[in-house]
């Protein structure tokens, strides 16, 4: 009777987890009942509060989930950061001498062999090889048979985060990295769709990968636009294809016709989607210039702006908003749109009342992109599951949330009707960038609901964590040798001709004058539909590249 009862309270707890299963999940659930038991070590950082009990159930929890899905075990150690470096580096550097064997399990002898727990163990054993698989089984207390699943070799590390750039490096140089190059492009090729590709690359090191870094927000302060909901939902604005002013130009006509007393825009909007190239002595600028790239936050090939048709489309789309008096006094309240800055806090506080249309963010570098990422050991014996695991994280919002926040409804719950969570003690406390993708992950206590899709909104118009591409030019290393009269060797100095780049600043400043005069829109207009021809000789001069001593020519050789 005893047997029959556990069977259906098995049965019944596969119920809901069944029901929860979208159609997605089902096709990708691993046929577990052909595959080896396997155990992986995975070694993660928790804070100082955490209590062995706390990281005992959450484990046990991951452990339940991942062995059911991959019939893979996982053994996690909760290591707190001021030790956890140490700890990582004696056991791979042991690893890295060959690390020590368990013990291989025993024939069954006569007698039928048990564990610790008196539970019989079968034959299958013999089946345990050099790795950590094992086909082995036990008869438990039911009289179920259930995997039985290998011990961890001693030092074993398969999986483990390293939250610390120069680490990675380091780890990378002394070969404890396994590189992850195909099995990202083939096994778990899923993990592109969930980590911004961006993040995704800042792992890069040779070419290569050697860690999988938590997706997150890239930017720090964005520019953004924020628009009336009500008028927008009036007018029957699609928010979701804004993604300049140009594309506001018929929506703010409307407001100024129809809407007394509301100022289409608040403030003077005067971004176009290009970076200007300009000189100043020796360093490059962004200044308004005829030169430049449009649609780019860098400059590969500088071409004249004024010759591009998109470029001047944008240009004078926002002159014609502007004269024709859309745009306002930053002061008032009563407005359609209007520009801002800030962080994704402010972005998520202004989005509960506004459409928000994020347009530019500055970026992290690449050190801080990967500053955490999950790693994979290069002795590992297991690749392939271990690749599961990691991807799981990305992509499993109930292991993600396991993880960071522990147990629901023992280390804390969810708001029935926002979904706002709220801890329930500090026993179970590890850091939300240190535990895989945060947008998996639901927002920490205090942090605004929809601080993910703000995230997501600002990633997208962030730059790359490229060089910035005014950083000056080199001049060249080698100049010729000679002698002068007394027989000494010296170098003739290198000399720089600014000519181009004098021309082209006062050129531009020309035109810029121009442009801000302009009585009218049809002069504006006429003004820029000639600028390419007006100055075709200056831009072409500057952008040669023969003459090897002229900025433009340094900066494209550098």
């Amino acid at each position: 009777m005893k047997k029959i009862i556990c069977l259906m309270l098995c049965l019944l707890m596969l119920v809901p987890m069944l029901a929860s299963c979208s159609k997605d999940e089902e096709l990708q659930t691993i046929e577990t009942a052909t595959r080896s038991a396997v155990t992986l070590g995975m070694y993660v950082i928790t804070d100082e509060e955490t209590t062995e009990p706390a990281a005992d159930a959450v484990e046990a929890a991951i452990r339940t989930l991942v062995r059911s899905k991959y019939t893979t075990n996982l053994e996690i150690e909760f290591i707190t950061e001021a030790e956890y470096y140490d700890i990582i580096e004696a056991r791979l550097a042991k690893m890295a001498l060959g690390g020590v064997e368990t013990e291989p399990v025993e024939e069954e002898t006569a007698a039928p062999e048990t564990n610790d727990a008196g539970e019989i163990i079968t034959a299958e054993a013999e089946e345990e090889t050099d790795a950590v698989t094992t086909a082995a089984t036990i008869v438990n207390e039911y009289g179920v048979t259930e995997l039985r699943y290998p011990e961890l070799r001693d030092s074993q590390i398969d999986i483990f985060m390293i939250a610390n750039y120069d680490k990675y490096l380091e780890y990378i140089d002394n070969g404890w990295l396994y590189n992850l190059d195909d099995t990202i492009k083939n096994a778990s090729k899923k993990l592109n769709d969930y980590i911004y590709p961006t993040i995704l690359d800042s792992a890069k090191v040779g070419g290569s990968y050697y860690g999988v870094p938590n997706n997150m927000p890239i930017g720090g302060d964005c520019e953004y636009m924020i628009i009336d909901r009500d008028l927008a939902e009036e007018y029957g604005l699609d928010v979701s294809r804004v993604d300049s002013v140009d594309d506001l130009k018929f929506f703010l006509k409307w407001v100024a016709e129809n809407k007394e007393g509301v100022v289409p825009f608040a403030g003077n909007y005067g971004e176009i989607n290009a970076t200007y190239m300009n000189m100043d002595g020796r360093d490059f600028t962004t200044d308004f210039s005829l030169v430049g790239a449009y649609g780019s936050d860098t400059v590969a090939n500088a071409e004249n702006l004024f010759a591009n048709a998109n470029y001047k489309k944008e240009l004078l789309a926002l002159a014609e908003m502007n004269y024709a008096g859309y745009f306002g006094k930053v002061e008032t309240d009563n407005f359609a749109v209007t520009l801002k800055t800030g962080d994704i806090n402010a972005m998520a506080a202004d989005a509960e009342n506004y459409e928000i249309v994020a347009l530019d963010s500055s970026s992290k570098s690449a050190n801080e992109l990967a500053s955490n990422m999950f790693a994979v050991s290069a002795f590992t014996k297991e690749i392939g599951r271990v690749m599961e695991v990691i991807t799981l994280l990305n992509t499993s919002e109930e292991l993600r949330n396991l993880l960071q926040y522990g147990i629901e409804n023992v280390n804390y719950e969810l708001d029935e009707e926002t979904g706002a969570l709220r801890r329930m003690n500090n026993e179970y406390m590890m850091d939300l960038y240190k535990t895989g993708n945060v947008y998996m992950a639901y927002p920490e206590e205090g942090m605004p609901l929809n601080i993910w899709e703000m995230a997501k909104k600002q990633n997208l118009v962030s730059g790359t964590y490229a060089v910035d591409a005014f950083g000056g030019f080199k001049l060249p290393e080698d100049t010729p040798e000679e002698k002068n009269e007394a027989g000494e060797v010296t170098k003739e100095a290198f000399t720089v001709d600014l000519s181009s780049a004098v021309a082209l600043a006062e050129a531009s400043a020309e035109l810029k004058a121009a442009l801000d005069g302009a009585a009218t829109y049809e002069e504006y207009e006429a003004l820029v539909n000639g600028a390419a021809e007006k100055y075709a000789s200056v831009v072409s001069t500057f952008l040669n590249t023969e003459a090897v001593n002229t900025p433009y020519a340094l900066y494209k050789a550098e």
